[in-house]
């Protein structure tokens, strides 16, 4: 008998050493998963923050969704600036996207896979999860400062992106000379 695909994820992040939670969905399922959708909640520190994940799978279509949500929620006076900088960034994005609930702020990174057909190892798994940390930790403080400053958004990208440029009045000076 195969091994239901939630019982692969939660035994290989059990593996990781994280403490694994099993939790109602965050979003309704479709109406082909109602039934056959488990989510797990793990909690994540990175180096720049820390934040609850969640893990879904999709029993009837071999998916697996991995969603880092942001501690607190986007403010409604924010959500247009927020907007800007989330599409700023998705645009250099390889894998997965930052997306924010325009109704209640809630802002989140996701990364998904389809594994029908080759089945779910740790190697698999493992680039999927650590792939959506290591985006989400990149981007965390900038997502901060998106909401606390009235910074300029590319700038915020650009030091996200480059942490070790420098940071003084002329770039171009300091980077030259």
């Amino acid at each position: 008998m195969t091994q239901l695909l939630s019982d692969t994820v939660e035994t290989l992040l059990a593996e990781e050493g994280f403490k694994v939670d099993r939790v109602k969905p965050i979003v309704p399922a479709t109406a082909l998963d109602e039934d056959n959708t488990v989510t797990f909640r793990i909690f994540v520190k990175g180096h720049k923050g820390e934040w609850p994940c969640m893990v879904r799978c999709f029993e009837n279509t071999s998916r697996v969704l991995v969603y880092s949500l942001y501690p607190d929620q986007v403010p409604d006076h924010l959500r247009s600036r927020i907007s800007e900088l989330i599409c700023r960034i998705n645009y250099g994005l390889i894998l997965g996207n930052f997306e924010m609930d325009w109704d209640d702020g809630e802002l989140r990174y996701k990364t998904s896979i389809d594994v029908e057909g080759f089945g779910l190892n740790s190697t698999i798994l493992r680039n999927l999860v650590y792939g959506n940390f290591h985006s989400f930790d990149l981007y965390f403080h900038a997502l901060a400062l998106g909401m606390d400053t009235e910074r300029d958004l590319d700038m915020i990208v650009m030091e996200a992106e480059n942490p070790d440029m420098p940071k003084g009045f002329d770039l171009v000076d300091e980077i030259v000379h």
